[in-house]
């Protein structure tokens, strides 16, 4: 087994999961909306828990002849997020700082009707967004790797257990005729 193929498995699912979640922010970004619908996130969310799955079985399956164990599964999923919203981190950070100098102006604005709709105070819709305008983008891509490697560390909690197939002690002890 070598040693640096969790790595190597986990960098190439990463870099695709990172193009995938780049390609559903570019989506509602062309069309205007800032803050997509329910179903963009629910699918979004979906194509997260497949690049997830997706990483830790080839890993398994290519990688270590078919076997590995929950921690190691758990390892793979969670390296697999990390690559991917660095990808994305450095997407978003172009994205502000590059492609669209106003996308955080909309994004305020945005912000701001939805604390109105939510029947917030104008006080504190300003204290709101003069915290969110005071982030720098460094700030925001720590804050998005970190966040979005949580919401991988659950999901990698939760499928490692499927993908998980402990390798039998003994030859045959896993119903296989000797």
């Amino acid at each position: 087994m070598d040693q640096n193929a969790i790595y190597k498995t986990s960098m190439t699912w990463g870099l695709v999961l990172g193009i995938a979640m780049v390609l559903f922010s570019l989506v509602p970004y062309i069309f205007g909306i800032i803050t997509p619908s329910k179903w963009v996130s629910v699918l979004s969310f979906a194509v997260t828990v497949a690049g997830i799955v997706i990483g830790q079985i080839k890993h398994r399956d290519g990688d270590l002849d078919g076997y590995i164990g929950y921690g190691r599964a758990l390892a793979t999923g969670i390296l697999v997020m990390v690559f991917a919203t660095v990808v994305y981190g450095v997407y978003f950070v172009c994205l502000i700082k590059i492609i669209d100098l106003q996308y955080m102006e909309k994004v305020i604005t945005a912000q701001a009707e939805s604390l109105y709709a939510l029947g917030y105070t104008e006080d504190m819709v300003e204290m709101a967004i003069s915290a969110t305008a005071s982030f720098s983008p460094v700030f925001m891509f720590v804050t998005t790797v970190l966040g979005a490697s949580l919401q991988g560390v659950l999901i990698s909690l939760v499928s490692s257990a499927f993908v998980k197939r402990v390798q039998p002690m003994f030859p045959g002890a896993d119903g296989e005729a000797l």
